[in-house]
This record gives structure tokens, sequence and C-alpha cells, in this order.
């Protein structure tokens, strides 16, 4: 590593790339507070212009930063996957309810996701038609 990025990580000798992610951790810490951020998690919605992939995005850049604080926490394991499913639950009551009540027992964020995406494009297709 030379230039800017070597003299942004201190000259911290950087071997494998554990110690770049752990460098680069200490160069971008996360301002915010996890119950704040836990908050702002359970209070998002889809908007009602916004795409299911829009409203994913925008709850996994919290989702990421809250993770990210957990595991400089150093939470268990059965912690971090309570989390998941609770992640997954708000994921699922925060879409539009015209999407929300076509899905099917889907219970982790990415199979939601994927499910949601198809029903919104068939809600569109059938509008469209219409």
């Amino acid at each position: 590593m030379t230039g800017e990025a070597e003299e942004a990580l201190g000259g911290n000798e950087i071997k494998t790339i554990e110690d770049l992610i752990n460098g680069v951790r200490t160069l971008y810490l996360i301002d915010d507070d996890i119950h704040e951020l836990i908050f702002k998690m359970r209070r998002i919605i889809q908007g009602e212009n916004e795409t299911v992939v829009q409203y994913t995005n925008r709850l996994r850049k919290i989702v990421l930063k809250i993770k990210e604080l957990k595991k400089r926490e150093a939470t268990p394991d059965v912690d971090l996957r309570k989390f998941d499913a609770e992640e997954a639950k708000k994921y699922k009551k925060g879409l539009k309810s015209e999407i929300k009540y076509e899905l099917g027992t889907e219970n982790t964020v990415e199979d939601i996701s994927r499910a949601a995406i198809e029903i919104e494009t068939d809600i569109r297709k059938r509008k469209e038609i219409s």
C-alpha cells in the first residue's frame, strides 16, 4: 500500500485482508448509537413511491451499521441470529401492504426480498394491463 492509503492507515503494516479491514474500521468509525440505529430500523417502512429494491437498500444500510457495532461488542452468535430474525420480521412488516399480503412463509431478508420483487413486478404488470 502506498500514497494516501498508507498515510491514512498510519503506516500500519497490512499483511492480511483482516488487517486491512480492521484498519479501515478505525478510519471510518460509526458515529451512531446502536440503540438509535435499532430504533430507526424498527420504524422504517417502504415509501409510497419507493421500490422494493430501494426500501431494501435503505434498511440494509442501517442493518450493516448495527451488525458492525454488534461485532465490535463481540455479540454472541445466538444473539446475532435473533437479530437476523428480528430484521426479517421488521423488513416484511415494513413492506407495502399489497406486497406483504401476497408473501408466503419466507423468513430471511434475502428470501423475502426476492419474493417481494417478483410480487412487485407482477403487480406492476397487472396495473399496466388494466
